[in-house]
C-alpha cells in the first residue's frame, strides 16, 4: 500500500515587536515534545491566505496585525499531527503589530495552543530549529536582504552578513 499524506494549505504570521517574534506554543506528536513557532493554520474556505494569517494571529495569541502581502514566502513540507500526515504549503507574511485584542480570552483558544508569547529572536530561532522550512521562512522575512528579488537565496548577501 503506497503512503500518501493528506494536503493541507496554510498561512502564518510572523510578526516581531521590541525586536521579539509572536510565538505559540503547541505539542508535536511526532516529536514527542512542546514545540515553538510564529502563529497560523490553515486556510478557510471564504478567505484569501493573508486573510488567514490575520485570523490566526488573533485567534491564537490575542494579536491584531496587518500582513503585508506582497511579503509572502511559501513553503512546502510534510508533518504529522494527531497520526496522521499532511503534505503541507505554508504561506508565510511579514506581519505588522496593531494592537491587543481586549476581548481576547486565552481560555478560549484552540486546545492545541498551550501558550503564547513574545520571544527574543535568538531564543525564537533556537526554539524553531526542528522545523528547517518554517525556521527558514522566518529568517527570509525578518532579513529580507537574504534574497534576490526572485525570492531564491542571496548567497553573497548571506557570506557579507557573515563576517
Amino acid at each position: 500500500m503506497e503512503f500518501k499524506p493528506r494536503e493541507r494549505t496554510r498561512a502564518c504570521a510572523v510578526c516581531l515587536k521590541n525586536d521579539q517574534l509572536l510565538m505559540v506554543n503547541i505539542f508535536d506528536a511526532h516529536l514527542e515534545a512542546h514545540c515553538w513557532m510564529p502563529p497560523g493554520g490553515g486556510i478557510e474556505d471564504d478567505e484569501s491566505a493573508d486573510m488567514a494569517a490575520e485570523r490566526e494571529a488573533k485567534e491564537e495569541t490575542g494579536v491584531i496585525v496587518k500582513v503585508m502581502p506582497e511579503t509572502r514566502i511559501s513553503k512546502e513540507y510534510t508533518f504529522e499531527h494527531n497520526g496522521l500526515w499532511f503534505r503541507t504549503l505554508t504561506h508565510f507574511y511579514w506581519a505588522i503589530y496593531e494592537e491587543e485584542d481586549p476581548e481576547f480570552d486565552p481560555k478560549k483558544r484552540e486546545a492545541e495552543i498551550f501558550a503564547c508569547e513574545w520571544t527574543p529572536l535568538d531564543l525564537a530561532f533556537e526554539r524553531m530549529s526542528p522545523w528547517e522550512p518554517i525556521q527558514t521562512a522566518v529568517y527570509e522575512l525578518i532579513f529580507p536582504s537574504t534574497r534576490d528579488k526572485s525570492g531564491a537565496r542571496n548567497e553573497q548577501a548571506d557570506q557579507s552578513s557573515d563576517g
